[in-house]
């Protein structure tokens, strides 16, 4: 037997409001301690791009710029109806940015599987009404039915 499966209800339970009291202890810290820095230094340290000599490139930013920056060039991309970056010139067909595409790949999913389900609980209630009838229809037929004996 495992020693977790024996251990008096009591020292499960102490150990469930250490493990609580611990958690939020650090919760309290990580929120006032750590957060504050880490906005602080996404605000203040400031770098800009260099080309592959190290020569300065663009406008000095602060790293939220650039990771935004960076995000919204990310979403912005086309690609192809498979997620792809659609390079210039690659081959014709349908294009979109990637923010566009992840959004109808996600309705995608949730609709089809919406779909799947109202088909599967329509099928289960199908089958259910057609066994019902099927059964009432058998017992009905049985009662008309007359048998005679001749000798």
């Amino acid at each position: 037997m495992d020693p977790e499966e024996r251990e008096p209800e009591f020292v499960s339970g102490v150990r469930k409001k250490y493990v609580d009291l611990l958690e939020q202890g650090l919760k309290t810290i990580a929120d006032t301690s750590i957060a504050p820095k880490i906005g602080s230094i996404l605000d203040s340290v400031q770098f800009e791009e260099t080309n592959s000599w190290g020569e300065p490139k663009g406008k000095k930013q602060t790293l939220r710029e650039f990771i935004e920056a960076k995000i919204t060039k990310w979403l912005g991309e086309t690609v192809d109806y498979q997620g792809r970056v659609k390079e210039s010139g690659c081959y014709a067909g349908a294009s979109q940015t990637r923010l566009a595409y992840m959004v109808s790949s996600h309705l995608e999913r949730e609709i089809k599987e919406a779909v799947t389900n109202a088909l599967k609980n329509f099928n289960q209630q199908l089958a259910a009404s057609l066994h019902e009838t099927v059964k009432m229809k058998l017992g009905e037929a049985l009662n008309n039915l007359k048998v005679q004996v001749n000798t």
